[in-house]
C-alpha cells in the first residue's frame, strides 16, 4: 500500500488470510487511493473479493500437472506437447536431456531452437498430420543430433479443451534406430525379425497404455460430462486395439491372431472398464477357433467394442441387468457374425444411413468400408446385427 501511495499507483494485490478456527481464505483487492490538496492520500476506494475458490481450483491444477510431469519424468520415451503455434507446453527430462537443455528452458521455444532446420520442419509437419486428422496416429521420424541418425517411433495424437476444440499436440517417441538398423541388415533371419516384431508390439501396447493414462489424467480437470464420456469412449477404442498388440505379443505370430481367445478377453475388458461386476451382465458367446490377420482383428475388436459399449451405455444404464449375445461363425470363405442384447432395442424407424452416433457411425464405416463387409440390421423386440466379411478371413486359414 505504501508502495502504491507514494507512486500514486492503483492498488492491486491478494492475501492470505487464517481465521481464528484455522481456515484459509484467499482475498483480492483492487482500489485506487484518493489525495487532498497537500497531495496527500487520505482514503482508498476500492472493493474486496473472496477469491479462494479461484485459487483452489488453480492449485488442483497445479497438482495435476505437477503429477504428470512427474509420471512422463520417470519414462525412458521422449513426451512432449507443443501449442498450435508449435511451442512447447510440456517436456519430460529426457527429451530435454537429449536436446542439451531443461523443460523449463524449452517451454515456450520451438524445435528450431534446438534441432536441425529439416528435421524440426519434419516434426512440425508431422504435428499437423495428426491435427488434421483429428486422432492418434502411429509415425517414424527422424532426427541428425550431432552427426548421428536416430529414428523414432512416435505416436502424436491431439489434445482437446472442454468445448472439444484442438489446442495442442502431444507425442510420445521411443528410439528405434538400433532396431531399424538391424532390421534392415536381415532378409533372410527369420527368428530375429519375429524378435523385432515383438518388441514393436511392446511398445505399440506400451505407447496405448501411457495414452489411455494421460487421458485419465486429463479428464480430471473436466466437469463436463459430454466431454467426460468422449474420453472414455476413447479409450474404450483405445484398448481394443491394444489388446490385438497385446496377444500379438504374446502368441509370437505375427502374422495371425486367434479371433475366439481375442475376443473372449476383448469382451472380459470392455465389461471391466465398465465397472461390470457381479454377474450383472450376463455373456452368451459362441466363436468358431479361426485365425484371422492383424488388419481384420483390429477393426473386428474395434466393432465388437462399439456394439458392446452401446448395450451397457443405452439397454442397461445404472444398475440395470441383461444378456449379450455374439457369435463368430465361418461358412465356407466367409465368416459371420451375429451381436444382439434382451434391452428394449432400437426403435422401427431406425435408419443407419441416418445415424449420428459416433459409435455406429463407426461401425458402419469399419465393416463396410475397410472389412468390405455387410450389415443387416434386423429390428423387432431384440434388434440384432448381422455381418458378413470375406475377403479379409480368405488369407489366413481356420
Amino acid at each position: 500500500m505504501r508502495k502504491c501511495m507514494a507512486e500514486r499507483a492503483p492498488l492491486e494485490t491478494e492475501y492470505r488470510v487464517i481465521g481464528r478456527e484455522g481456515n484459509v481464505h484467499w482475498l483480492a483487492t483492487r482500489g485506487l487511493f484518493q489525495y487532498d490538496d497537500q497531495g496527500l492520500p487520505d482514503r482508498l476506494l476500492g472493493i474486496l473479493m473472496d477469491i479462494t475458490g479461484r485459487k483452489r481450483a488453480e492449485e488442483a491444477v497445479a497438482a495435476a500437472q505437477r503429477q504428470i510431469q512427474n509420471i512422463i519424468d520417470n519414462t525412458p520415451a521422449l513426451v512432449y506437447a507443443v501449442d498450435l503455434e508449435e511451442r512447447f507446453v510440456l517436456v519430460n527430462a529426457a527429451l530435454a536431456e537429449l536436446l542439451k537443455s531443461t523443460p523449463e528452458q524449452m517451454k515456450g521455444r520451438r524445435r528450431h531452437e534446438f534441432m536441425p532446420k529439416m528435421d524440426a520442419d519434419w516434426h512440425e509437419a508431422n504435428d499437423l498430420k495428426a491435427i488434421e486428422a483429428g486422432k492418434a496416429l502411429e509415425l517414424e521420424e527422424y532426427s541428425l543430433l550431432e552427426d548421428r541418425s536416430i529414428t523414432w517411433l512416435t505416436t502424436k495424437f491431439p489434445l482437446r479443451d472442454a468445448q472439444g476444440r484442438i489446442y495442442a499436440v502431444a507425442g510420445i517417441s521411443s528410439d528405434i534406430s538400433s532396431r531399424k538398423r538391424t532390421e534392415e541388415a536381415l532378409q533372410s533371419a527369420l527368428a530375429e525379425k519375429e524378435v523385432l516384431l515383438r518388441e514393436l508390439a511392446h511398445r505399440t501396447k506400451n505407447n496405448m497404455q501411457v495414452i489411455c493414462s494421460l487421458m485419465s489424467l486429463q479428464a480430471a480437470t473436466f466437469a463436463d460430462k459430454h466431454m467426460l464420456g468422449v474420453l472414455s469412449d476413447t479409450q474404450d477404442r483405445i484398448r481394443a486395439m491394444a489388446l490385438v498388440h497385446e496377444k500379438l505379443h504374446r502368441s509370437g505370430n505375427f502374422a495371425s491372431l486367434n479371433i475366439k481367445d481375442y475376443a473372449e478377453d476383448l469382451l472380459k475388458t470392455i465389461l471391466g472398464a465398465h465397472h461390470v461386476t457381479g454377474g450383472r451382465i450376463r455373456t452368451e458367446i459362441t466363436l468358431d477357433d479361426v485365425s484371422v490377420s492383424i488388419d481384420f482383428a483390429l477393426p473386428l475388436g474395434l466393432i465388437i467394442n462399439e456394439l458392446v459399449s452401446n448395450s451397457l451405455k443405452h439397454a442397461f444404464p445404472g444398475p440395470k441387468s441383461g444378456a449379450i449375445f455374439l457369435s463368430l461363425t465361418r461358412r465356407g470363405e466367409q465368416m459371420e457374425m451375429r451381436y444382439r442384447d434382451d434391452g428394449p432395442g432400437l426403435p422401427r424407424d431406425f435408419d443407419l444411413s441416418r445415424i449420428r452416433s459416433l459409435g455406429l457411425k463407426l461401425v458402419q464405416n469399419l465393416a463396410t468400408l475397410q472389412l468390405r463387409g455387410t450389415i443387416d440390421i434386423r429390428l423387432g423386440s431384440q434388434t440384432e446385427f448381422v455381418f458378413t466379411f470375406g475377403e479379409m478371413t480368405q488369407a489366413v486359414g481356420g
